[in-house]
């Protein structure tokens, strides 16, 4: 039994050291290359909450471009299953309070995320839709792609990119006279513990106080909030909702809600108006969708879930019923034609095809140190150009999907509550 047990250490030993080892080498590797690479030091274990302290050093180019410390816990919630975290992060000081700084070039703040991307294997479907909202000109987390070394040991490619919050260069508010909200209508099984929140009237759809949460504003503005999105309901599902100016859209920023279902739309995005739904008060103090987030299951990830044909969101709440609205589907006709002339299409290819490139070698990296293209696992054994030619039929596949998509709902859209 003690030559078994110690057999045993003997051999997870050698797996740690062979592991170590892994890390060591692609850690190396990582930083001779062309993206940023991301050191993270913790303290101690990262968990869901709350942050731990911990250093950051970011290199780029062979120069350091940010140290100093960080507050970080794993974000997240059906994406902590995956054995690829995904971080949240606060940049702090001495005293560890939250310290406004630009990463790599984004404008300064103190909360960041490193997005993971574990079962999106293009690694770049949140960027595709925050870049192409933003060539609408909506606001859209900003991001730049990195590699992230934690604790020695190689973690594989990441974003990094902006939390949701208002004010600065992030979510904007109304002007003068308002600090704004931000709300995030969603499921009732995406509640955390600590979320505050109230129910819409008519669907009984939770809505998160975000940004402020509710203990940080004045009971009276909670209630006022609450109320304006109650009103926007009640008259959404009223007989004379279609009314133009006593109907629902007295309520709604139209051209933010046209982009909003349009954007999701194009990219069928799964949890559209079912979780990760943001609202936001528009500049004459009217309620503002956006910005778009989260959008790791959509543009055909899953295959299986989200094929390039089909209606993605008629029957859910409240957008099922903007769709029985002619003048909406009007403005969303209107709208995607403009933007096809514009050639939004070919601006979301080009995109693809420079981040791919981008992240040729990178991507290698990712796949020894988690073997899994999206829903497919790879073998980490496999030689580079395997690994790239997989990484490139992926994107590929992507893009494909796009073009028939587009199409689609060129040919679709005029009809689109009638499916």
């Amino acid at each position: 039994m003690d030559r078994t047990r110690t057999g045993r250490r003997i051999a997870t030993a050698a797996l740690a050291l062979a592991a170590l080892a892994f890390s060591v080498f692609w850690a190396s590797r990582a930083e001779a290359a062309g993206l940023p690479v991301v050191h993270i030091d913790a303290a101690g274990p990262i968990v869901d909450d709350p942050k731990v302290d911990a250093r950051m050093r970011i290199v780029s180019g062979g120069a350091t471009r940010f140290s100093g410390r960080i507050g970080i816990e794993i974000r997240g919630q059906a994406s902590q299953r995956f054995p690829k975290k995904q971080f949240g992060l606060e940049t702090v000081d001495a005293e560890g309070d939250g310290r406004d700084v630009s990463l790599l070039g984004l404008p300064k703040e103190d909360d960041w995320i490193l997005y993971a991307a574990y079962n999106d294997g293009s690694l770049l479907r949140n960027v595709v839709a925050y870049r192409t909202a933003r060539e609408l000109g909506r606001y859209a987390s900003r991001h730049r792609f990195v590699e992230v070394v934690l604790d020695g040991a190689y973690w594989g490619v990441y974003v990094l990119q902006e939390r949701l919050e208002l004010g600065g260069d992030r979510v904007p508010g109304p002007g003068e006279g308002s600090d704004g909200f931000l709300l995030e209508y969603t499921h009732p099984s995406k509640l955390d513990p600590g979320d505050t929140f109230f129910r819409t009237p008519v669907t009984r759809t939770p809505i998160v106080y975000a940004d402020p949460e509710r203990g940080d504003m004045p009971a009276a503005r909670a209630r006022e909030i609450a109320r304006r999105v109650g009103a926007f309901e009640r008259d959404l599902y009223r007989p004379g909702y279609r009314h133009p100016t006593q109907g629902y859209t007295r309520h709604l920023d139209l051209a933010a809600a046209v982009d909003y279902a349009l954007l999701y739309e194009l990219m069928r995005n799964h949890d559209a108006f079912s979780a990760s739904t943001f609202i936001h008060e528009g500049p004459d103090g009217t309620l503002a969708m956006g910005p778009l987030w989260d959008f790791d299951l959509s543009m055909g990830n899953p295959p299986s879930v989200l094929p390039a044909r089909g209606c993605s969101l008629c029957n859910r709440r409240w957008v099922g019923r903007w769709y029985d609205d002619p003048a909406f589907v009007r403005a969303m006709v209107d709208r995607w034609t403009q933007l096809r002339r514009g050639g939004v299409v070919r601006t979301m290819l080009a995109g693809i095809a420079r981040d791919s490139r981008a992240l040729s070698s990178a991507q290698v990296r990712n796949l020894r140190r988690w073997p899994v293209l999206g829903f497919t696992p790879v073998s980490a054994g496999a030689p580079d150009a395997a690994l790239r030619s997989a990484y490139r039929a992926e994107v590929g596949r992507l893009q494909r999907w796009i073009r028939e998509r587009a199409s689609w709902l060129t040919a679709n859209l005029p009809r689109i509550g009638r499916l």
